[in-house]
């Protein structure tokens, strides 16, 4: 290097760059929940599924899904508009009695 002029730094401390630490880094999982529910309907959890790429054959393009956490039993309501969810959450609810 000093045959071409150019300097070396003596600096010992390697150069870290946040960037690349953040894309290197790995999200840790969520630890295993020990909440027991104790009945049907006490926990409920939905998902909603964004478009499919391919309609139904009926047209729906959204899927909502609701799970109780007791029984595991599941519901899956079809929507063409995602702007469906709230008026199918209120149906949902009025149907389980909640």
């Amino acid at each position: 290097m000093e045959s071409c002029n150019i300097s070396v730094s003596e600096n010992k401390i390697p150069f870290v760059c946040s960037s690349c630490c953040i894309g290197k880094s790995h999200k840790l999982p969520f630890s295993i929940s020990n909440t027991v529910y104790k009945g049907p309907l006490e926990m409920i959890y939905y998902d909603i599924w964004d478009p499919s790429p391919t309609p139904s054959r009926d047209g729906f393009r959204y899927y909502i899904i609701f799970v109780d956490s007791f029984s595991r039993f599941t519901w899956l309501y079809f929507l063409h508009t995602k702007s469906e969810a709230l008026n199918c959450f209120i149906q949902f609810k009025n149907m389980v009695g909640l």
